[in-house]
């Protein structure tokens, strides 16, 4: 079953210049995609 991301990253002029972030927050969706290119696990 496919994942709609768009429920979860939003951009906003009004938060974080419009970059694109985790819905309900102000972490950056780039933040988490580099850590789980790392190697992190979601937990």
């Amino acid at each position: 079953m496919p994942i709609n991301w768009r429920e979860y990253i939003v951009s906003d002029s009004d938060v974080l210049r419009g970059k694109p972030r985790v819905k309900g927050t102000r972490i950056l969706d780039g933040l988490v995609l580099g850590y789980l290119a790392a190697g992190n696990t979601y937990e």
